[in-house]
């Protein structure tokens, strides 16, 4: 089926996208500061969850080298401001878990 072909394109492309712009940011030049601008982002949580969705699938390693050089890159004001929204969403995927236990 020509639908199904087409999905499974699709969906081909998106999990080479995600690794493609995973790997630019794991080697981003020192010189050049990183901005959620850059990446259309109009804020800290849409930027996170950027973030989340290109990491996914990868390995370990390689999401701690893009972290690293989100981290390194980014300006301390967003990076602080990007750890404040992950803590964020731990604290809320924590609760919903101590929810479901009860």
């Amino acid at each position: 089926n020509m639908k199904q072909i087409l999905k499974i394109h699709q969906g081909i492309m998106i999990m080479w996208a995600r690794s493609v712009v995973r790997s630019i940011l794991g080697r981003w030049p020192k010189s050049l500061k990183l901005s959620p601008v850059q990446f259309g982002c109009c804020s800290t949580t849409e930027y996170f969850s950027l973030l989340d969705f290109l990491l996914k699938g990868h390995t370990a390693e390689q999401c701690k080298q893009t972290l690293h050089s989100i981290i390194r890159n980014g300006k301390l004001t967003e990076v602080l401001q990007l750890a404040s929204v992950a803590s964020q969403c731990m604290r809320e995927v924590s609760v919903g878990m101590e929810t479901i236990d009860i």
